[in-house]
C-alpha cells in the first residue's frame, strides 16, 4: 500500500536534554494534505542557556508559568496511537528528547509496540533522493524546491503571532510537512510503500543497502 494513505504526525522540537522541550509543534498529514496542526510551549525543567534562546527566542519568564512536557505523557501517547508513524527532520533529535522524558511510551495491550518509533525522517530520505545538494537543512530545502511561499501561506494559517521563522516548532514541523508531502506529487515515491519510506529514513550503511529499486515498489 503507498505511504499517502497513511497518516502521519510531523514533529518539532525546540530544547534540549538539559531543560526538556520548550515548545512542540505537530503536523497532522495523508498524502498531500494537512489534516491538523498543533503547537504548545512548556516550562523548561532547567535555565536556559543564552545560546539557545538566540535560537528559539523563548525566555524563562515567558514560559513559568506553563506545564512540563513531562505532562503531556498522555497526549503523546494518544498521538501516536492515532497515527501510522512519527516524522522529523533528523527524526534521532525527536526521539532523543521524546525518550528522554518516557522512555517507553505507555501501552494499552500486550500487542503494542513500547518504542515511539519507527520513524520517517525528511532530512535522510532527501539525501536519499537527491544525493548531490550537499545541504539539507530545512531552509535550504525548502528554498531549493521552491517551498516557501507555501510555507509562509501555511506559517499565516497556521502559526501563532511571532513564531512564523524558521527554529519555531510549529514554522519548522509545516516545513518538514511540505518536503513530505512534495514527495507524494513524485510518481515513482508517491507509489512506495510505507515500509520503504521508514527503511529509507534508518541510519546505517547496513539498512541503506536493503533499499532496492524493487523495495521501492513493494507494496
Amino acid at each position: 500500500m503507498s505511504w499517502t494513505r497513511s497518516k502521519i504526525a510531523v514533529l518539532d522540537f525546540e530544547g534540549e536534554i538539559r531543560t526538556g522541550v520548550v515548545e512542540f509543534g505537530i503536523v497532522i498529514i495523508k498524502g498531500s494534505q494537512i489534516i491538523s496542526t498543533e503547537t504548545k510551549q512548556c516550562r523548561p525543567r532547567g535555565k536556559l542557556q543564552q545560546k539557545s534562546i538566540e535560537i528559539h527566542g523563548l525566555r524563562e519568564r515567558e514560559l513559568a508559568g506553563l506545564e512540563t512536557f513531562q505532562k503531556k505523557q498522555s497526549y503523546f501517547a494518544e498521538l501516536r496511537c492515532s497515527v501510522d508513524v512519527f516524522c522529523a527532520h533528523h527524526a534521532s533529535v525527536e526521539e532523543n528528547l521524546l525518550k528522554n522524558a518516557w522512555p517507553y511510551r505507555p501501552i494499552r495491550n500486550e500487542h503494542q509496540d513500547l518504542h515511539w518509533g519507527p520513524w520517517v525522517d525528511t532530512h535522510r530520505l532527501y539525501k536519499k533522493l537527491y544525493p548531490d545538494i550537499g545541504n539539507y537543512s530545512l531552509a535550504h530545502l525548502v528554498s531549493t524546491f521552491e517551498l516557501r511561499n507555501d510555507l509562509e501561506k501555511n506559517a499565516l494559517i497556521y502559526c501563532p503571532q511571532g513564531r512564523q521563522k524558521y527554529h519555531c516548532a510549529l514554522y519548522d514541523s509545516l516545513a518538514s510537512a511540505l518536503l513530505l508531502t512534495r514527495l507524494s506529487e513524485l510518481p515513482k515515491i508517491s507509489e512506495a510503500s510505507l515500509e520503504w519510506m521508514i527503511e529509507a529514513s534508518a541510519s546505517g550503511q547496513k539498512k541503506s543497502d536493503h533499499l532496492t529499486q524493487a523495495s521501492l515498489f513493494d507494496r
